[in-house]
C-alpha cells in the first residue's frame, strides 16, 4: 500500500482485487494508524468483504487512471484531478497553492530580518529551478455519500481529507504507488485479460 502523510493524518491508497475487468482501489482515512471513518455507517457489499474496516472502496474500468494523473501533475506543476468511471472518490490536486484556494485574508504585520532573506533567497532558487523538492501541494480526495447506508445513488455530497505534502514526498507516493501496481498487474495477469477482453490491439497505459 502507498502513503502519503502529514503529521499524523494519512491517506493509504491500495490495488485489491482485479474484478470482472475493474481495478479495485482500497482507500483509507487514517489518524495516528486508525481509520477515521467509522465502519458502521458504511454500505455493505461483497465486494467490501475482504477489505479494512473503515475502507472505503474505488472501482476502475480496465487500468489504472490515478497514476497518469499523479505523474502529469508532477511533470507540469499544474494542477488536475482523477475521478473514475464510477465516482465514489474524486482526488484533486493542486500544485504551490493552498484551500481554500482564495486570497488569504492575513496581512503581515512584522517580518524578521532572517525570514525576509530566507524569503528572497527562495525566490531567487525558484526563478533559476521553476520547481523545489519542498514545495507545497494541497491534496483533497473526496468520498460521495454512496459510500454510506441509505445512499442509493451518487449525490456530489459527501467526506473530504485534505494534505498539504511537499512536492518530494508526492514523488515517493506516485513511485510506491506505481511499483504496487506494476506487482498488482503480474498477480491479476490484468494486460493479458484485458487484450483478451478488448482485442489484440489493445496497448497497457503508461503509468
Amino acid at each position: 500500500m502507498a502513503r502519503l502523510s502529514k503529521g499524523d493524518a494519512t491517506l493509504e491508497i491500495s490495488y485489491r482485487d482485479f474484478f470482472a475487468g475493474w481495478v479495485m482501489y482500497e482507500i483509507n482515512f487514517l489518524w495516528r494508524g486508525e481509520n477515521i471513518v467509522n465502519e458502521d455507517i458504511l454500505q455493505r457489499s461483497e465486494l467490501r468483504e475482504n477489505f479494512s474496516k473503515g475502507a472505503m472502496v474505488a472501482s476502475e474500468d480496465a487500468e489504472c487512471g490515478l497514476l497518469p494523473i499523479l505523474r502529469k501533475v508532477i511533470e507540469t506543476n499544474q494542477p488536475d484531478y482523477w475521478e473514475p468511471l464510477e465516482p465514489d472518490v474524486i482526488l484533486g490536486i493542486y500544485p504551490e497553492d493552498y484551500f481554500p484556494f482564495l486570497e488569504s485574508k492575513w496581512r503581515l504585520v512584522r517580518e524578521s530580518e532572517e525570514h525576509r532573506r530566507e524569503c528572497e533567497e527562495r525566490a531567487l532558487l525558484k526563478a533559476e529551478k521553476g520547481v523545489l523538492a519542498d514545495d507545497y501541494i494541497t491534496l483533497i480526495m473526496f468520498v460521495d455519500t454512496y459510500a454510506f447506508k441509505g445512499c442509493d445513488a451518487y449525490s456530489g455530497d459527501g467526506i473530504s481529507l485534505h494534505l498539504m505534502v511537499k512536492r518530494r514526498e508526492l514523488e515517493s507516493f506516485y513511485d510506491e504507488l506505481k511499483g504496487e501496481y506494476l506487482e498488482f498487474k503480474k498477480r491479476f495477469h490484468v494486460d493479458d485479460l484485458n487484450r483478451k477482453e478488448k482485442g489484440d490491439d489493445w496497448k497497457p497505459m503508461e503509468v
